[in-house]
């Protein structure tokens, strides 16, 4: 992979949701009533496909914004990825969030032009379209949002450029694979392992009029992703997709070929290995589409229809990996 070490911090005002962002990573979800506000700076590390990663979570608080600025080498220096983070439904605070934003810029991006930036809208929440799976049309809610994030955005490019886009992420604690979606992707990012894999599922995807498809390590990071644009409601995909995960994540494991029905949804999985040094990452695929809709060739189609599909799509995957190399990883 790239590096064997990424320092990535997760800045931004208090009350934005960072904590609850690593929270949400670390699967403690009934943790979530306690979280409180961090103070100082708490790191937290993970493995992510033989990667060491750490996540500096920066408290918000005014107090502490103040020595993180002022003390450059200490904070904030030697950062690889810098996440963002907004709270999307308080628009009294936009103004202040661009402020902090720039000033941590301009310290940062000036000792690292490399610098990979991320927003993340926190608290996107239109619980009504997670709840009601009629809704397909955009609630005021969302509108609100949209709002809120053009408003951020629209200041805070009028005053800096960035060496290179940044990524835009909306996410909620309601929908955790948004948030498992928004930091996976720039991990990914130097090799455009996420790019190149999303391409292959789209590929796949429409090959076999599949709605949806995903790559996942078994901690459920995502590799790449596709959604056809006929999927309108896509919390609620998120939604039923980590239900999937979570639920048939042993037999996920375990079985080279797995097929269950969630509510909408048919989802199809297959999962291969990584090898490196007696070390093995699990691949998971996963695609789907929805029971309703005639037009997938899968409707009434036997199970060994499905595997051999299923089996292209990994083997597909399987040659994109090796022509990355993924360092000396070995495929199995």
């Amino acid at each position: 992979m790239a590096d064997k070490f990424q320092k990535i911090v997760l800045l931004g005002l208090e009350n934005a949701g960072k904590t609850s962002i690593v929270f949400t990573l670390r699967r403690e979800f009934d943790a979530l009533s306690q979280v409180k506000p961090t103070k100082g700076i708490e790191r937290d590390e993970f493995e992510i496909f033989g990667q060491e990663v750490y996540f500096w979570d920066y408290g918000g608080q005014k107090r502490y914004r103040s020595h993180y600025l002022e003390d450059k080498e200490k904070y904030l220096s030697n950062i690889n990825i810098l996440y963002y983070v907004v709270d999307v439904q308080d628009r009294g605070r936009i103004e202040e969030a661009r402020t902090y934003f720039i000033q941590l810029f301009k310290k940062i991006s000036g000792e690292n032009q490399d610098l990979t930036v991320s927003f993340i809208f926190h608290k996107w929440d239109p619980k009504k379209i997670l709840k009601d799976k009629k809704i397909h049309t955009r609630t005021h809610e969302v509108e609100e949002f949209e709002h809120n994030k053009n408003l951020f955005l629209d200041s805070v490019f009028s005053e800096i450029t960035l060496n290179k886009p940044a990524n835009l992420f909306e996410t909620s604690i309601f929908d955790p694979l948004s948030i498992i979606r928004a930091i996976s992707k720039p991990l990914f990012e130097k090799q455009d392992l996420h790019k190149r894999t999303s391409e292959i599922l789209a590929q796949y995807c429409k090959k076999y009029n599949f709605q949806f498809g995903f790559v996942n390590l078994t901690n459920s990071f995502e590799l790449g992703g596709y959604i056809d644009e006929d999927v309108v409601i896509i919390p609620k995909l998120n939604f039923d997709l980590n239900m999937y995960l979570e639920k048939n994540k042993r037999n996920l494991i375990e079985s080279p070929f797995l097929h269950k029905v969630l509510d909408n949804y048919h989802f199809l999985s297959s999962r291969f290995l990584l090898r490196e040094h007696g070390l093995f990452f699990i691949i998971l695929l996963t695609v789907g589409y929805d029971k309703s809709l005639a037009r997938t060739e899968f409707n009434g189609t036997t199970q060994k229809a499905q595997k051999k599909a299923i089996l292209e799509g990994v083997s597909e995957l399987k040659k994109l990996y090796r022509t990355i190399g993924l360092d000396n990883y070995q495929i199995i």
